[in-house]
């Protein structure tokens, strides 16, 4: 079989669908800029969360852990789920960038990634501040829900760049900064409802 012709694979132009906004934090009715955060497709809109970005304005780092949707047909960002703070510790992952996620069954799953330290320095990076977390978000509750490692269980390490898919029913976690190795989750007993 005849490799695709990617001329006629990719058959269109790009397009702006929403131009940058202001101001860079973001507002009530639109999401912040961010990098290194996680993007998924799901019920025909995209999921937005998590992320980094370096605030020069106010000269200091923004950490992002906010969830948001995008609808293409209404060009509108609706807030699923409200940033993380220390008052409200155990409402959701804390801040972070560089995680993988991958949906099943109406289901965010992300794992991993690099809260830079923030949470115990929060002005200086700490390099190899590394999460070995399994959150799991339920698309239609908006809630967020931390997987707890099983006592002596096989467990993925702590890893940030790493890359995730969903293949027949699994997650599979592969790399990160530093590691080569490759993980598999079966997800029948780990989504939600």
């Amino acid at each position: 079989r005849a490799p695709p012709n990617m001329d006629d694979a990719i058959a269109g132009e790009w397009s702006v669908v929403s131009p940058q906004a202001e101001p860079v934090w973001g507002t009530p009715t639109h999401i912040g800029v961010r990098y290194s955060h996680v993007g998924v497709a799901h019920a025909g809109r995209m999921v937005v969360s998590h992320g980094y970005f370096y605030n020069h304005q106010q000269h200091k780092p923004a950490w992002q852990s906010d969830t948001w949707s995008f609808e293409p047909a209404s060009g509108a960002w609706t807030k699923l789920h409200a940033a993380w703070s220390e008052d409200k510790a155990g409402h959701g992952p804390s801040p972070r960038y560089s995680v993988s996620a991958v949906v099943y069954a109406d289901t965010l799953l992300m794992f991993g990634g690099d809260d830079g330290g923030h949470l115990h320095s929060p002005m200086n990076y700490i390099f190899g501040a590394y999460s070995d977390e399994l959150w799991l978000f339920d698309l239609r509750a908006h809630s967020w829900q931390l997987v707890p490692k099983p006592e002596g269980a096989a467990w993925p390490s702590k890893r940030a760049l790493h890359g995730a898919a969903l293949v027949n029913g699994r997650m599979h976690v592969y790399g990160g900064l530093g590691v080569s190795d490759h993980w598999a989750l079966c997800l029948e007993s780990t989504a939600p409802g």
